[in-house]
């Protein structure tokens, strides 16, 4: 049994591929849902619209993480989501996954967006910097996911990684 932490820059299908995995019985979390917005200059927590004045960082909280690392000792336990903590996150996994996707699909999913997050210019500019970032520091041995496919395809190939045992560790 493991701990997976699946990322990908805001629009590669995370949150949609949580819920595939959860209507096929899987333990599945997608960390906005415990993240916390911290204050860069001050490291308090704040809300939405002062962050968004102030600058921010987007925080998977300690204590959510040692839950899920313990939950995952008598189960598969999925993790997805884009944080800024991921070098914590990353560590305590034991499987780091990245969800790839080109550029000109990403864009696309961006303009056609629903969530909140990223319809400002400077959330844009940060998922773009974030996908520049990563295209060139993915580890070729890292195993990824093909986000141009379904999602049924995806949690497939997830689903046939976890299964064949293979884990990377990052």
């Amino acid at each position: 049994m493991a701990l997976y932490f699946i990322s990908g820059v805001s629009g590669t299908g995370k949150t949609t591929l949580m819920h595939e995995l959860r209507s096929r019985g899987k333990e599945a979390h997608d960390t906005d849902v415990d993240c916390i917005r911290r204050s860069k200059q001050t490291g308090e927590s704040l809300n939405y619209d002062r962050a968004k004045i102030e600058g921010y960082e987007w925080i998977y909280p300690t204590e959510s993480l040692k839950k899920l690392k313990t939950q995952s000792s008598t189960k598969d336990v999925f993790l997805l989501g884009s944080i800024d903590n991921f070098h914590e996150v990353i560590a305590a996994a034991d499987e780091y996954i990245w969800m790839t996707i080109p550029l000109d699909l990403l864009t696309e999913r961006l303009d056609k967006r629903t969530k909140q997050y990223g319809k400002s210019d400077s959330e844009r500019k940060s998922i773009l910097a974030l996908y520049k970032e990563m295209s060139v520091a993915i580890n070729p041995e890292l195993f990824t996911l093909d986000a141009t496919k379904s999602v049924e395809s995806i949690a497939d190939d997830l689903l046939d990684h976890v299964e064949n045992g293979s884990i990377y560790h990052a």
